[in-house]
C-alpha cells in the first residue's frame, strides 16, 4: 500500500484542517472546499467486471471523489468550448476525455479539472498539474471514471476547471459539456451491465491458455473463470463474440466465425467453475498485434434479470502475451 501527502488548491473560502475530522476508509482526506492536505493509499477501478479496489497507486482523483460539486454555473471564457468523448483506446482503462477547445486568440493555462455527473458515484479528475492550450488549439485532458450509479436519472456531464489567462488573471468554468459521440448514454447502459454482472458472478481471465487443434487448425483454449459472490440472481452467458484479432473456430472444421455459442447459466450460489473458449486468428496481417487495443478483450453476450447485452472480460497480462504469441506462430 502506498502513500502520500501532498497539497491541493482549489477555490472557495478557506478550509482549516480539523484535528479529528472523520475520514474515509482510515485515510487523511480532512477537508474538500479549499485548501486541502491529504495522506491517503490510491486506488481506481481497474477491471470493469468487479467494481474492486484492484491497483493501490498514488491518485489524487480518489482524495477528491467525496467532493461536491460546486453549486451554480460559470461560463467558460469567450471562445473556450467544453465536449466529452470516449476513443478505443479509453474504453480497457475506463477513461474518459474532457476536451478543451481553446477558440480565443491567446493561450489558456489550465490549471485543474473535474467531471461532474450522477452517472457516476464519485467525480473524476484530472492527474496532472497544468497544461496551457494555445489559441485555436483543442486539448483532451484524461479522467479515470469511477464505477456507475445506474439509479440516477438524466445525468449530464459538468465539467469543471481552473484556468489563469495570460495577463494573470484566473477563474473556474463550470459548464455542461457537449456528449461530442454521444456516448455517455451507451457507456451507463454497458457499465450497469457489468455491474449487475459483476453483483452476482466474477468472471476474469487469468489462467495460461493451451494451444490446440479442431481439424488439424491450430486453435488456442481460453478459461473463463466463473466464482460466484453467493448473491441470488443468475446470469446466462449465451455468446462469445469474435474480436478485432480473434475469431471463433467451428468445432467441427476449425474454421474461423464470428460467434462461439456458450449457452451456461450461473447461478450467484454456484460453485465457482470454468468455461472454456476456443479462439482463432481473425487476422495474420503484420500489423495485427504491434496495432492491437482491444484483441484479447473478451465480448460476451449476457443475460441477468431484465438486463441483456454483451461485457467485455479483459484478458491478464500473462494471458495476452500467450495470446500474442499464438497469432505470431500460427500467422508464420
Amino acid at each position: 500500500m502506498c502513500s502520500g501527502q501532498l497539497a491541493a488548491q482549489s477555490y472557495g473560502h478557506l478550509i482549516k484542517l480539523l484535528a479529528g475530522s472523520i475520514w474515509h476508509n482510515t485515510t487523511g482526506l480532512q477537508a474538500c472546499n479549499t485548501a486541502l492536505i491529504v495522506t491517503f493509499p490510491c486506488v481506481y477501478y481497474q477491471d470493469v467486471m468487479n467494481w474492486r479496489i484492484a491497483t493501490i497507486g498514488t491518485a489524487l482523483a480518489v482524495a477528491l471523489a467525496g467532493c461536491a460539486a460546486p453549486a451554480g454555473s460559470t461560463a467558460p471564457p469567450e471562445g473556450v468550448s467544453v465536449a466529452v468523448y470516449q476513443t478505443r483506446t479509453d474504453v480497457g482503462p475506463r477513461r474518459l476525455e474532457l476536451s478543451i477547445q481553446n477558440g480565443s486568440t491567446e493561450p489558456l493555462h489550465v490549471t485543474g479539472a473535474r467531471l461532474f455527473s450522477a452517472q457516476f458515484t464519485e467525480t473524476a479528475v484530472w492527474m496532472k498539474a497544468s497544461t496551457t492550450i494555445p489559441a485555436g488549439a483543442t486539448i483532451d485532458l484524461p479522467v479515470l471514471l469511477p464505477a456507475p450509479d445506474c439509479t440516477a436519472a438524466d445525468p449530464q456531464p459538468i465539467v469543471e476547471f481552473d484556468y489563469t489567462r495570460e495577463d494573470g488573471s484566473t477563474g473556474t468554468a463550470r459548464t455542461v459539456a457537449d456528449d461530442r459521440l454521444d456516448r455517455l448514454p451507451a457507456l451507463r447502459a454497458e457499465d450497469c451491465l457489468a455491474k449487475a454482472v459483476s453483483d452476482i458472478v466474477d468472471l476474469s481471465i487469468t489462467a495460461p491458455p493451451r494451444a490446440g487443434l479442431i481439424n488439424g487448425v491450430p486453435v488456442i483454449e481460453v478459461e473463463l473463470a466463473a466464482v460466484p459472490t453467493g448473491a441470488t440472481g443468475s446470469v446466462e452467458l449465451s455468446t462469445l463474440s469474435s474480436t478485432t484479432l480473434f475469431m471463433a473456430p467451428d468445432p467441427l472444421t476449425g474454421m474461423a466465425t464470428n460467434e462461439q455459442p456458450i449457452g451456461v447459466t450461473i447461478a450467484g450460489t454456484d460453485d465457482p467453475s470454468v468455461v472454456t473458449l476456443f479462439l482463432v486468428p481473425g487476422r495474420c496481417d503484420p500489423h495485427a498485434i504491434q496495432e492491437d487495443k482491444r484483441g484479447t478483450i473478451m465480448p460476451i453476450d449476457v443475460k441477468v434479470g431484465d438486463l441483456e447485452g454483451r461485457i467485455y472480460v479483459p484478458s491478464a497480462d500473462a494471458v495476452r502475451g500467450a495470446l500474442y504469441q499464438f497469432v505470431t506462430n500460427a500467422c508464420s
